[in-house]
C-alpha cells in the first residue's frame, strides 16, 4: 500500500502550546508596561507640583504673601465682552471676579492671557453661550475657565467638571459648615472658633484674601 501524504498544518496540541506561550509573555509584559506608565505619571505629577510650588514662591516674593483660596481679581461693570460680542446679546451683567489660588499664580506660570481675562475689568467671566464661544455648565466663559494641563494629575481617575479643571489642593485652613463653631477635647473646656481664627497662619497658608467673603452666606 502507498503511504498517505502528510497534510501541512498545526495540530491542536501545537496551537495550545503557542497560545500558552503568548499568554505567558503577555502576563510578563503587561505589568511591566503598566509600571512604566505609572512611573511616567508620577514623574509628570511631580513636575506639575514643582512648577506650582515655584509659581507660589514667586507670587510670595512679589506680593509678600501667599495666594488666597478666595481673592477678588476685579469687577466687570457690565456690557459687551470684547472677546465674544454676542454673549448675552452684547450685555453681559455686572459681576465681581472672585477666584482661588490657582488663578492667582497664572501669571507666574506663563499664562498671562488667561490671567488678564480674570484681572482686567474690561473682560467678563460670565457667558450664556449665545455668542461665538460656548459657555460652561455653570455659566462661565470657556476662555476664563479653560483647561490647563499643569493643573491636571495624570493619574486622576475622573472629574466632576469639564472646564477649569484643577485636581491639586492647597491647605486653606480649617473647615466648618458655619462660623463660629465650637469644639471640645477630653479634659479641656469648650473652644469657639471664628472665621478669622480659622484663617490664622497656624491653621493654613492659602487663606482667605477677600474681605467681602461672608462665611455665613458664601454665595
Amino acid at each position: 500500500m502507498r503511504p498517505q501524504p502528510r497534510i501541512n498544518g498545526y495540530t491542536i496540541v501545537e496551537l495550545l502550546v503557542v497560545i500558552a506561550i503568548i499568554g505567558i509573555l503577555m502576563g510578563l509584559t503587561i505589568p511591566a508596561v503598566y509600571q512604566a506608565k505609572q512611573q511616567m505619571n508620577r514623574a509628570k505629577c511631580g513636575d506639575n507640583l514643582r512648577q506650582l510650588a515655584m509659581a507660589t514662591v514667586n507670587f510670595e516674593l512679589a506680593r509678600g504673601r501667599l495666594p488666597g483660596f478666595c481673592e477678588k481679581f476685579g469687577e466687570f461693570p457690565g456690557g459687551v465682552d470684547p472677546a465674544d460680542p454676542g454673549s448675552y446679546s452684547g450685555n453681559v451683567p455686572r459681576h465681581l471676579k472672585v477666584g482661588g489660588w490657582h488663578v492667582a499664580v497664572l501669571s507666574k506660570l506663563d499664562k498671562q492671557p488667561i490671567y488678564e481675562r480674570w484681572s482686567f475689568d474690561r473682560y467678563p467671566l460670565l457667558s450664556d453661550g449665545t455668542g461665538e464661544r460656548t459657555a460652561t455648565t455653570d455659566g462661565y466663559s470657556t476662555i476664563a475657565a479653560t483647561n490647563i494641563d499643569l493643573f491636571q494629575c495624570p493619574s486622576a481617575s475622573g472629574s466632576l467638571a469639564f472646564n477649569g479643571l484643577n485636581q491639586y489642593v492647597a491647605n486653606t485652613g480649617m473647615h466648618a459648615d458655619s462660623f463660629p463653631f465650637t469644639y471640645s477635647r477630653p479634659g479641656d473646656g469648650v473652644s469657639t472658633v471664628s472665621f478669622g481664627r480659622s484663617m490664622s497662619r497656624d491653621n493654613g497658608v492659602f487663606n482667605n484674601q477677600y474681605a467681602g467673603f461672608d462665611p455665613a452666606n458664601p454665595t
